[in-house]
């Protein structure tokens, strides 16, 4: 038998749960799918219609296992770093940074993490009021309000990256040439 190392949930109405030191998809009471923890790299939830337990949630950050979120909806996928489900149903996507200070795209990183999160868990009424930004040098824990604001920033970014494929040009460059350094852009951009 195959050591399953990627658990892909796409089916509407699947579940992902926790049994014993195992993770399983099921649908309609069969098990579609299913990895030892040991073995798991990562987990992929592509439908809005599939849930996963709280226990599987704290398995794969304990183990540090992506769960990678994509929305079709949104237009967007990412890999959660941590996703604290706390009493009473409150949602807390943490992201981790290695760096000294938080920057406005880390915020808006975060703020995309939650729109993610509230698309994926729409059913149980998810909502992210904050997430985290947790600088890993300075080892300290920063907490980022999810205005209406920065969510009106993350879907202008969506619509932006959206143009730059339709139209396959580049950004127009910054005002702040110190921004370069981190774009993806860098390698194709004559002008830098």
């Amino acid at each position: 038998m195959p050591i399953v190392q990627h658990l892909y949930a796409d089916l509407f109405g699947s579940h992902i749960g926790k049994y014993q030191e195992r993770l399983k998809i099921t649908q309609g009471g069969e098990t579609r799918s299913q990895a030892p923890l040991m073995h798991l790299q990562g987990v992929t939830i592509a439908s809005l219609g599939v849930s996963i337990s709280a226990d599987a949630i704290a398995a794969c950050c304990e183990r540090g296992i992506p769960m990678r979120i994509h929305c079709p909806d949104l237009g967007l996928r990412g890999e959660l770093d941590e996703l604290v489900i706390a009493p009473g149903g409150v949602y807390l996507p943490v992201d981790y940074k290695l760096s000294t200070k938080v920057s406005d795209s880390f915020r808006v990183q975060i703020a995309a993490y939650a729109l993610l999160v509230e698309s994926r868990f729409r059913a149980e009424g998810a909502r992210v009021e904050t997430g985290y930004l947790y600088l890993i040098v300075p080892r300290s824990l920063h907490p980022v309000p999810i205005t209406e604001a920065l969510r009106a920033q993350v879907r202008a970014s969506i619509s932006a990256i959206r143009d730059i494929l339709l139209r396959e040009h580049l950004p127009p460059l910054p005002r702040a040439r110190a921004k370069c350094r981190d774009c993806e852009f860098r390698r194709f951009c004559n002008d830098v």
